[in-house]
């Protein structure tokens, strides 16, 4: 999503000596900021990759899956006991729609008696709308904590390798705007 080099061009630092010793906390802040939009929008925002999920039938036409798929998913995967044989639900049963599959008829009520493997994340992020939204809010995020760190309780720390805090209320800068938008994303 948004990586060191990233965020320093965004706030303008650049590598003299001075500057090199904050490239930890720098890190360390776009890692927080990913996390939060992942947090807030309940999407992964990495390369794409295959997952794999059990998922417990609800005994609705509707499961949701943890993750939006990048591409149609392999075949839905069920079985009628917990020890049971896996068996393919034909694609012609179910529909795909964001992250939840529409099952024509309904999904079979049990514990972990779906399994469903799939791509997560953005197949090309470089034109995903919603992408290029969510790495503006990290990038927006990393910069108002970086301006926060000398006034409201950010402060870094080296003990052996790196690692940063914050005081004692746990908090440091309010979200900006546009990581509060992504809170409209989830379940949309």
């Amino acid at each position: 999503m948004i990586t060191l080099e990233d965020a320093l061009e965004y706030l303008g630092i650049g590598d003299d000596e001075e500057e090199v010793e904050q490239y930890p906390l720098i890190d360390g802040l776009v890692t927080r900021a990913i996390a939060e939009v992942e947090r807030i929008t309940g999407k992964y925002f990495g390369e794409a990759a295959a997952t794999t999920h059990t998922i417990s039938g609800t005994g609705t036409r509707f499961l949701r899956l943890p993750q939006t798929p990048a591409a149609d998913p392999a075949p839905v995967v069920e079985r009628e006991v917990t020890a049971g044989t896996w068996e393919t639900v034909p694609a012609t049963d179910y529909q795909i729609d964001d992250r939840t599959l529409v099952h024509n008829v309904g999904w079979c009520d049990g514990v972990r008696n779906y399994r469903i493997t799939y791509t997560r994340g953005f197949a090309d992020s470089s034109t995903d709308q919603e992408y290029q939204l969510a790495r503006q809010a990290a990038l927006e995020q990393v910069k108002q904590w970086w301006m926060a760190k000398d006034s409201d309780g950010l402060k870094g720390e080296t003990i052996g390798g790196y690692s940063y805090t914050v005081d004692d209320s746990g908090q440091s800068a309010e979200p900006t705007e546009a990581m509060r938008s992504l809170r409209g994303w989830v379940y949309a």
